[in-house]
């Protein structure tokens, strides 16, 4: 791969990763904001809120760490670090999904 393809993807790449960044900033708005202190505002909001953080530290350590045959077993290190606290949100993020029903019953009570 030459190196107008290598940076196209590379742009391309940080394009869709800002995406990303900005649809999970929207989704955690939107939790905080519909779901308000409940406990499922607090697990889906929050946990897209540390997903954007965690995607964030990943990134910089990566910049960080460069690229080369020395950096690579610290770049499976950060990788498999993030991934797992990734998953481990993402969990909470499900339970908070499965609390919605009576959080949003609960919000209406109070209205």
């Amino acid at each position: 791969m030459d190196d107008a393809t290598r940076q196209a993807f590379e742009s391309i790449y940080l394009v869709l990763w800002g995406v990303g960044i900005l649809v999970q900033i929207g989704i955690a708005v939107a939790a905080f904001l519909r779901l308000k202190a409940t406990a499922a505002g607090i697990l889906v909001g929050g946990g897209f809120s540390v997903l954007v953080l965690l995607s964030i530290v990943a990134r910089t350590l990566r910049a960080v760490i460069g690229r080369g045959p020395d950096a690579v077993d610290a770049l499976m290190a950060v990788s498999a670090a993030s991934s797992v606290l990734q998953m481990t949100v993402m969990l909470l993020v499900g339970v908070g999904i499965l609390l919605v029903p009576s959080s949003l019953e609960r919000l209406s009570k109070q209205s």
